[in-house]
């Protein structure tokens, strides 16, 4: 008994990008959607070497977040130390009138 297969087989029918039809590697050359190569790269490569800007904007951030978490605390601070005043002077206003 011989079974017809009629489906899609399930690897690539045709060669994968960058092979030819016998499976040899092609040039290194960049493929025609693709764009050109070499013009991205040196792009790449410029922003690489650029670091100042980035280097600058960080620090400007990393002071920035430290400037706020300092003011932050000190208002935290200053909420504490007005409750506290206010439960003490509530305390002494209780006694001053028990003691009346």
């Amino acid at each position: 008994m011989a079974i017809a297969m009629t489906g899609r087989p399930s690897w690539p029918y045709r060669p994968a990008r960058g092979h030819d039809p016998q499976g040899r590697v092609l040039s290194d050359q960049a493929q025609p959607d693709q764009g050109p190569a070499q013009e991205t790269i040196g792009e790449m490569a410029g922003l690489l070497r650029d670091t100042r800007s980035s280097i600058t904007l960080g620090g400007s951030v990393l002071s920035a977040i430290s400037a706020a978490r300092l003011a932050r605390r000190r208002a935290q601070i200053a909420d504490t130390w007005t409750y506290i005043a206010a439960a003490y002077f509530g305390v002494w206003i209780v006694v001053i009138l028990l003691g009346l």
